[in-house]
């Protein structure tokens, strides 16, 4: 019984872990494509 309570928290911890390194990069992503955007924006305005 408390073993299968011991795998189940670390199951989710190291799912949320790769869930939250997912989202970080997915995020970091975007920021590069919207810096990229904007970049493009002032550069085509001049």
């Amino acid at each position: 019984m408390n073993l299968e309570i011991t795998e189940m928290l670390c199951g989710a911890l190291f799912g949320g872990f790769i869930f939250g390194i997912i989202v970080t990069a997915m995020i970091i992503i975007l920021g590069i494509e919207v810096a990229q955007f904007i970049e493009d924006k002032k550069n085509g305005d001049e």
